[in-house]
This record gives C-alpha cells, structure tokens and sequence, in this order.
C-alpha cells in the first residue's frame, strides 16, 4: 500500500492510511499498541503465553524527570518480577545515545513499580551501523528480535528490526512479533505473502488497523491528509530560507503557501475513502 492510497484489499478491509500514518511516523504504532488484544499479544510473546488477559493495562508514559516513552503497559495487581513493567520504544535509528534514553527510561521505571522493566523497541529503520548492531544477539526464545546486553539495568531488552522480521515469512505459524514489526514498519500490505494473510495473528492486527481508521472518520483522514502535505511544504520552505541568498523572495513564497493552508484547513472534502468493515 502506497502511503497516500492503496487499492482496497479483502485480507485487512481497510483501503487506506492516513499519511500521517506513514512509515517512520508513530502515530498509528502508538495507537495500535494501545489495543488491549494487541497489548496482550505482545505481553503473552516477551513474558509467557501463560499471562492471564487481563494482567495488564495501558500506563502513564511520563516519568518524574519529565522523559517520556511512547507506550507502558503496567500490572494491575502483581508488580513482582513475574509481572514486570513493559516499556514499548518506536525508534527510527538505534545508537549509543539512543541506549542511554532506555537505561534512564528504566530507572523511571524501577523507582516507580521497583521492578527492573523488560523493553521492546521496534526499529523503523535500523542500527547507526553494522559494527554497532554486532554488539546485539539473536534472542534465544524468539529469533525474531535481537536482545542488548542489560542485565544491571532491565530484565531485559530486546529489539524487533525490519531485517529480522523479513526473514519470518512464508512459514506455516507466522511469528506474532513479525507480524507486529510488519504492520509498523511496513504499513504495506501487498507486501505481505498470501500465505501469511490469513494467519490468526496477521488477521488480529488488521482488524485493529482497520477499527482505528474507522474511528477517524473519512473526512477526518481527508482533512488530516491536506495538513500534512501542507505542513511538508511549511518545513521544506523553512529549509529554504536557511540558505538561499534572497530570503526575501522565499519568504513570500512561503507566506503564499502558509495563506493557501488557512483556506483548506476549514473546507469539507468531496473526496472521500471508506474503511470497509472487517
């Protein structure tokens, strides 16, 4: 699927995703982690299959130094090491800084519930280089995610790429974590394999997908659409004006564009997409 339209497709029954949705962006990430089956899904994957249903819940994401993560989940009644704080992290591109945020994100997190966290980042993009991704290892109970060495700081800390999660298709049993990387970091869905559109899992994810579209509303994605296009052209014209020898005639420019977006912003589109139900 295209980020601006695709055609419509029996397997996901949605047609379409916002382009704020697209990849590299987390808005549609954050909001499918919030689903509680998914929450489930992912819980049941790093934890164990035998974690009850309704074990956990959607927490709090700031911390007291005022970071904030992009999803918690945390246990409604047993805050042991059985049932520890999960810390979900979408990051574009994993360095040595970014792993510095996900120890002091762990620290917030064991002051709080004073259980060392488990953490899973899923990887839109990749590793700052080949050399710095050798220092992570395949994961013994799940070879769909790569695990960092943090036995001082979480219980554990693993990492779910684009790389690992393309090698997990056309099987029988579609690995749960590799159907979740797909639709994060893919958002494609003619990119999936025949085989692997009716597994539970892959179904599951859309049926998520396709109740959080039908929440926004047609217009609303309209609408949604022209802002964002708009605001791409606000930044590239404020990239512009960085450089060029006559910001003057730039300036203008972009305050033509700026005046052009007040007009849409309030318009209703003719030109709708409807969500099929799933």
């Amino acid at each position: 699927m295209s980020t601006e339209e695709s055609s419509s497709s029996n397997d996901t029954g949605y047609t379409t995703l916002p382009l704020k949705w697209t990849p590299g962006k987390d808005l549609l990430s954050k909001d499918l982690l919030k689903d509680p089956k998914i929450m489930n899904l992912i819980i049941r994957s790093l934890l164990g299959s035998n974690i009850p249903s309704d074990a956990y819940h959607i927490s709090q994401t700031e911390w007291s130094n005022g970071t904030r993560s992009d999803v918690v989940y945390a246990a409604n009644h047993n805050k042991n090491e059985e049932f520890p704080p999960v810390i979900i992290e979408i990051q574009y591109m994993v360095n040595q800084e970014f792993i510095y945020c996900l120890i002091n994100y762990a620290s917030n997190a064991f002051d709080r519930y004073k259980v060392s966290p488990v953490i899973l980042v899923i990887v839109t993009n990749s590793f700052f280089s080949a050399e710095f991704q050798n220092q992570f290892t395949i994961n013994e109970n799940n070879t769909c995610l790569l695990e960092a060495s943090c036995k001082l700081w979480a219980k554990k800390c693993v990492f779910l790429t684009p790389e690992l999660v393309s090698t997990h298709f056309n099987v029988e049993d579609l690995n749960p974590m590799a159907a979740l990387g797909f639709f994060v970091t893919k958002h494609n869905v003619n990119e999936m394999p025949e085989k692997n559109r009716t597994d539970p899992t892959y179904v599951l994810l859309s049926s998520a997908v396709n109740y959080i579209l039908l929440k926004d509303g047609a217009e609303n994605i309209d609408k949604s659409n022209l802002s964002y296009r708009l605001q791409q052209i606000k930044r590239n014209f404020e990239s512009i004006l960085e450089d060029d020898e006559d910001p003057k005639k730039m300036l203008h420019l972009l305050k033509s564009k700026l005046k052009a977006r007040k007009q849409y912003d309030g318009k209703k589109f003719s030109t709708r997409v409807k969500p099929k139900s799933y």
